[in-house]
C-alpha cells in the first residue's frame, strides 16, 4: 500500500481554490507529524482563505514555534491578525517579515492597506510604492477593488501610482 503524501496533496488543493479539502489533507499531515513546517503554514493560508483567522493565526503560531523567522508564516500571521482587527499586531507581523524578506511584494501591499485603515495617508502611499516597485501587475490589480484603501483613493499620489 503507497503512503499519501498528505502536505503536498494540501498544497495542489490550494492550488486549485479547494480550501476546505486541503486544510482536510493537512490535518491528516499533522496527524502523522505534528511537526510538519509545510502543512502547518499551507494550512494557515488555507484557513485564511476560508475566513478563519482564528485558527489560521494558531497555525501560524505553531509554524513560528517551529522556524521563528518563516516568513510565510509571518505573513499569514500578520494577515490573521488583521482580519482580527489587531492592527498593531498585524503591522508587527508584516514588519518582521519585512526585515527577513524586503522584497516581499505582498507584505508591502498589506502594510499599504494597513495603514490606510488606520488613516496614515502617508505611511500608506509609501508602503503601496514599494509594494508596486515590487510586483506593478499584481499590486496594481489589487488596488482597484480593495476596499481598504478607500481612505487614500482621492489623494493625488494615489491616482499617480494607479496609472
Amino acid at each position: 500500500m503507497e503512503e499519501v503524501d498528505w502536505t503536498s496533496k494540501g498544497t495542489a488543493l490550494i492550488q486549485e481554490g479547494m480550501y476546505e479539502k486541503a486544510v482536510e489533507s493537512f490535518d491528516k499531515s499533522l496527524a502523522q507529524n505534528p511537526q510538519d513546517l509545510e502543512a502547518l503554514v499551507n494550512k494557515g493560508c488555507a484557513l485564511l482563505h476560508l475566513e478563519r483567522p482564528e485558527e489560521a493565526l494558531e497555525c501560524s503560531e505553531l509554524a513560528l514555534d517551529l522556524e521563528k523567522d518563516n516568513t510565510t508564516a509571518l505573513y499569514n500571521k500578520g494577515n490573521a491578525l488583521f482580519k482580527l482587527n489587531d492592527y498593531e499586531g498585524a503591522m508587527k507581523a508584516f514588519d518582521r517579515t519585512l526585515e527577513i524578506d524586503p522584497s516581499h511584494a505582498e507584505a508591502w501591499y498589506n502594510k499599504a492597506c494597513l495603514a490606510a485603515v488606520e488613516g496614515k495617508v502617508e505611511d500608506a502611499l509609501w508602503s503601496l510604492e514599494k509594494a508596486l516597485n515590487l510586483d506593478k501587475e499584481n499590486v496594481t490589480t489589487l488596488m482597484k477593488n480593495d476596499f481598504h484603501l478607500n481612505n487614500i483613493r482621492n489623494e493625488s499620489r494615489f491616482k499617480e501610482l494607479v496609472g
